[in-house]
């Protein structure tokens, strides 16, 4: 496949409001790199651009879909070279070669991540089991309003087992109504310590994700570096990138 300064514009353009998690529709900000490749080269929506070689795909969208990412915005501005870079590698980058060379690439960002992600483990524990104290007095009631109603319903269901059909709609239908009153309570009690609990791990989660920008960054250049190695026609376009046409 020829690859044009006019395509890698258009992959320019496509990420720039941001690239999701997953695959996304297609609207500005809700693809993932993989879509975005396919739309710039004016294939259907797909995450399996016919430009990109399968292994190589695969870790950019293994990449791209990760949770460690502080925002949609910086997925896409770290991986644009690596988007860039992957373009043309289908029939030109062997797919043996590359899982060879790539993989102590990845090998080695895990083990600049586990510290970080060891360290954000440390710190939601104390919330979640604070969270779990709190959660269970709210479950213990709940179920203690429950059972009455619940073995009410048992009782009467026992007794029309006989005229089982006829009979059964009404008292399940009294047993639900019943059961959403406290139900409701139950969710609302629930929901306030489950934000607490949310917020709290978002700021530690927050944390997490600005530390391991940097591991990101490193991976995608590392890579970025390993197709220039190997001869990605799509590097050829990566000054687009650079100075002013950054």
């Amino acid at each position: 496949m020829n690859i044009t300064e006019q395509h890698v514009k258009k992959l320019l353009a496509l990420i720039e409001p941001g690239l999701c998690g997953g695959s996304g529709d297609g609207t500005p900000g809700n693809m993932c790199v993989e879509q975005a490749i396919a739309l710039a080269f004016g294939e259907r929506l797909s995450y399996q651009p016919n430009c990109v070689q399968n292994d190589i795909r695969m870790i950019s969208i293994t990449i791209n879909d990760m949770s460690d990412w502080p925002s949609d915005q910086i997925r896409s501005k770290t991986m644009r070279r690596l988007a860039i870079a992957q373009l043309g590698s289908e029939g030109v980058v062997d797919g043996v070669e590359w899982k060879a060379k790539s993989q102590p690439i990845w090998d080695e960002y895990e083990d600049k991540r586990k510290p970080i992600w060891d360290e954000y483990e440390e710190k939601r524990k104390p919330i979640w089991d604070e969270y779990e104290e709190k959660y269970q007095p709210i479950w213990n009631e709940y179920e203690k309003k429950r059972k009455p109603i619940w073995d009410e319903y048992e009782e009467k269901h026992k007794l029309i087992w006989d005229e089982y059909e006829e009979k059964y709609q009404p008292i399940w239908d009294e047993y639900k109504e019943k059961h959403k009153l406290i139900w409701d309570e139950y969710e609302d009690k629930r929901k306030l310590i489950w934000d607490e609990y949310e917020e709290k791990r978002k700021l530690i989660l927050d944390e997490y994700r600005n530390n391991c920008l940097p591991r990101l960054e490193w991976l995608c250049e590392s890579l970025v570096q390993l197709l220039i190695a190997l001869g990605s026609p799509g590097t050829k376009f990566l000054y687009l990138t650079e100075g002013e046409n950054a």
